[in-house]
């Protein structure tokens, strides 16, 4: 009586062929991602880029720095108080345990590379500011336009 192909080998086969390359048909080439055309209408320059508006989400978990480079916190959210737009910086801590939350105006700050930077502040002072959130502020909607700076 002729053997029958035991299972294991029957198994090992099967794994074999399918750890072989898979041929791809002629038509199909293979294109590298860096050389599909992007569709014009999602091309945009740097220039075009840097004007787009700046809003309020762009701030939010952007680390704010001191004149000398020192990180000193990030912002947690953009509000609205008595008509002047605020960062609220949380500064200090370790991973969030200890850290104060202070205020100061967007005016107050400007753009450093990805950071904000608040000119003029030491760490020690931007720690020491002690600007609560009052009650009356009103949270600034992520897609708010908002101007960084004094311009």
């Amino acid at each position: 009586m002729p053997r029958s192909n035991p299972p294991i080998l029957v198994g090992l086969v099967t794994a074999a062929l399918l750890c072989l390359p898979a041929q791809s048909s002629p038509a199909r080439s293979k294109i590298p991602f860096s050389m599909i055309p992007a569709h014009p209408d999602l091309m945009q320059t740097r220039e075009e880029q840097s004007e787009r508006p700046t809003i309020a989400a762009d701030l939010i978990g952007t680390d704010v720095i001191t004149s000398g480079g020192t990180e000193v916190g990030e912002i947690d959210r953009i509000v609205l108080v008595d008509g002047d737009v605020m960062a609220v910086i949380g500064v200090g801590g370790f991973f969030g345990f200890g850290e104060s939350q202070v205020m100061l105006p967007l005016t107050e700050l400007s753009r450093r590379d990805s950071h904000l930077e608040a000119p003029g502040y030491t760490s020690d002072q931007l720690r020491a500011l002690g600007r609560r959130e009052p009650a009356h502020s009103k949270a600034v909607d992520g897609g708010t336009p908002v101007s960084v700076g004094s311009s």
